[in-house]
């Protein structure tokens, strides 16, 4: 029988708010001890259990989970407890830049390889026909319209020819 013991792999960080910590311990000690993560306070004073075993996962840490962890390393035949901790600094994210009111937001759609499609409501459309289609309109004026000419090219069609209606011209 011998005391428990406890490493940490790795060591205190620094995390942007959102963000992924992982608590890591190696442990020593027969019978094999286990392993509780606690988080305390600066003096060491137990806050809360956040759980058992030789990793903890924190994911989209938060401002809130800032402090002092420690790995308590146990047995069930020794009295004897080992801590190590580790200190977690989570560092807040920029606040957002407001947007700007003074423009309408932009809308764009577009077509790419053999052909591929994205809407103007991110829909992703995909298929090879042969054939002119209508790819955007004005839908309340009907003042303009964009055609597109797919010909064959390699395994699939390919745009080929862009016509632009304005007030029914070219």
């Amino acid at each position: 029988i011998t005391d428990p013991e406890v490493t940490l792999v790795g060591g205190g960080a620094e995390v942007e708010e959102g963000g992924r910590f992982v608590l890591s311990a190696e442990v020593s000690g027969y019978p094999e001890p286990t392993v509780e993560w606690q988080k305390v306070d600066g003096d060491g004073n137990f806050l809360e259990s956040i759980g058992r075993g030789l990793e903890m996962v924190l994911d989209k840490v938060t401002l809130g989970m800032t402090g002092k962890y420690v790995a308590r390393a146990t047995n069930c035949q020794t009295k004897h407890v080992f801590t190590r901790s580790v200190q977690l600094d989570v560092i807040p994210l920029p606040e957002p830049t407001p947007a700007s009111t003074d423009k309408e937001p932009v809308n764009a759609c577009s077509v790419f390889g053999d052909p591929h499609i994205v809407t103007f409501d991110k829909h992703n459309l995909h298929f090879s026909g042969e054939c002119t289609y209508l790819l955007a309109m004005d839908c309340e004026g009907f003042k303009w319209f964009v055609y597109g000419l797919f010909t064959p090219c390699g395994a699939g069609t390919c745009l080929t020819e862009v016509t632009v209606y304005i007030n029914y011209q070219l």
